[in-house]
């Protein structure tokens, strides 16, 4: 990945997470609120913008990716949720699913491999 990326990066960045395969990067937009998703480019390392998405609350704080692949959960301090999207393991699209857990004031997510 060491490339560069295509597009900026969005305004305020939080941690990243990177799926299974090494084929998408997630990346918590705290300025905006958002989860952006790049695609890596396999020959080149370069990362594409593919998508940013609300990030399910006013200050997506942290992110983990499922172990399954298949869900990104992201850490909202401010409306002390962790919300539940889904990911499109074809595509590393993300979409809302409108599951969400309450605890107090998260900033941290993690869950057991």
């Amino acid at each position: 990945m060491g490339g560069g990326v295509r597009r900026p990066p969005p305004a305020g960045r939080g941690p990243l997470a990177i799926s299974r395969d090494g084929r998408f990067v997630y990346v918590s937009s705290r300025g905006e609120n958002t989860a952006v998703v790049y695609e890596t480019e396999r020959h080149t390392g370069l990362l594409s913008l593919l998508r940013r998405i609300p990030g399910g609350g006013p200050k997506p704080w942290s992110f983990t990716v499922h172990p399954s692949g298949r869900r990104l959960l992201v850490a909202d301090e401010a409306s002390s949720t962790v919300e539940v999207l889904a990911v499109d393991p074809r595509s590393g699209l993300l979409t809302g699913t409108g599951n969400s857990l309450p605890p107090p004031t998260p900033d941290s997510v993690a869950v057991p491999a």
